[in-house]
């Protein structure tokens, strides 16, 4: 079957995360505290002429946020930093989502989703009303302007952002996705030399034991071609026709 690019969304992840996720069939939403963009660790908050830093950020507390993948400039699982990045430096898997399930999913939780724009001119101060009510969540247009919108230098994840808000959690809360994986993808391993195959890892072979084996693929590298192969050594996504992806779905 053939499909095209955009029907998927993309998570990046340990492989230790990955059992826990594909198990649970949850994802963990993150806090927005510990995200790595230094615009959205410390936001500068205005009211008026005076600053309302503490309250705002008890406000900007109660929402976290589960950052995807989506097909730009590249497929969403072609973008070698992300590997490095949040892949376990490749070693990790990348995994794949039907993106109208997931997103059937996101809405039945009522939760905001949408894609990141990038921007030059992005500032990520907070300027509220003097007489802003900081116990009232965010409306939809200060939802996009706090949460959608990052700099430009970001651009090369081609982020995919969920967010919810839990005003009354004190922990990580948790998207249930149900049968919204549609693939696994595994690019090296640790216990493998890099000219051998992935499929012979002990990576693949515990995730067949929980996951289908057909659905689990391997992201390579062929002299000038980058590509994705199945556990039988066909292709089925090369960057040469890459709008189209083959997945076992």
């Amino acid at each position: 079957m053939t499909n095209n690019i955009d029907n998927y969304l993309y998570h990046f992840t340990s492989f230790d995360n990955c059992i826990k996720i594909v198990l649970s069939q949850k994802l963990l939403f993150g806090r927005l505290k510990d995200m790595n963009d230094i615009n959205e660790l410390y936001r500068p908050v205005f009211s008026g002429t005076f600053s309302e830093q503490s309250k705002a950020n008890e406000l900007i507390a109660k929402y976290q946020q589960i950052s995807l993948c989506q097909s730009g400039k590249k497929p969403g699982f072609d973008i070698p930093a992300m590997w490095g990045h949040y892949a376990n430096k490749g070693n990790g898997v990348c995994i794949v989502f039907n993106k109208q399930k997931l997103i059937e999913r996101i809405e039945e939780h009522r939760l905001y989703h949408s894609k990141i724009t990038y921007s030059d001119n992005y500032n990520s101060s907070i300027i509220f009303d003097v007489n802003y009510d900081y116990r009232k969540p965010f409306n939809q247009k200060q939802m996009r302007r706090h949460f959608f919108i990052k700099t430009s230098d970001w651009s090369y994840e081609q982020e995919y952002r969920v967010i919810g808000y839990f005003p009354n959690s004190n922990s990580r809360e948790a998207l249930a996705f149900g049968d919204a994986i549609c693939g696994i993808i595994l690019h090296n391993a640790s216990d493998i030399e890099e000219t051998d195959s992935i499929f012979n890892s002990m990576q693949f072979r515990l995730l067949s034991k929980i996951f289908p084996e057909d659905n689990i693929y391997n992201y390579g590298f062929f002299i000038d071609e980058r590509n994705l192969r199945n556990a039988s050594g066909s292709t089925i996504w090369s960057n040469v026709d890459w709008n189209h992806l083959t997945l076992n779905v």
